[in-house]
């Protein structure tokens, strides 16, 4: 085996071990959410990359659970970054509650159905602002 292929190949597993580390992450992470006692969980994911937050949205919405999660992720030290707002089609998919919080954290962002994403200049500073404002939304719909 030459060199290239033999680096190919370790490129190979090292991609397939990380997504499994990765899946184990999402596991403990979502197990944490579905403890918690509110309807609505947030979570700073960090500098997380986009595939890991597309991986827990795909987990958490697998549950068909009533609750409703917005993840943040952005460079550590920075408050912009990206927003990832996943629940119940009830909740995330009515008109103008993704955009409110789009706006809350300071940008603005597109979705459909139990799926809302965007950016934001202040999706940390922001966070608790829209969390009390999806609480207050569930609270309205009950």
């Amino acid at each position: 085996m030459d060199s290239v292929t033999k680096l190919i190949e370790e490129k190979k597993s090292s991609e397939k071990e990380i997504r499994a580390l990765n899946q184990k992450l999402v596991d403990l992470q979502i197990a944490t959410m579905m403890a918690a006692d509110d309807n609505v969980v947030s979570i700073d994911l960090g500098a997380a990359d986009k595939s890991f937050m597309i991986c827990l949205a795909t987990s958490f919405l697998s549950l068909e659970s009533n609750k409703t999660c917005l993840m943040i992720e952005g460079a550590e030290g920075k408050d912009e970054g990206s927003f990832f707002l996943v629940g119940p089609e009830s909740v995330v998919g009515v008109k103008g509650v993704g955009a409110k919080v789009g706006e809350i954290l300071g940008g603005k962002g597109g979705g459909k159905g139990s799926k809302f994403q965007g950016k934001g200049a202040s999706v940390r500073s922001g966070l608790a602002d829209a969390v009390i404002y999806l609480s207050s939304t569930l609270n309205q719909q009950l």
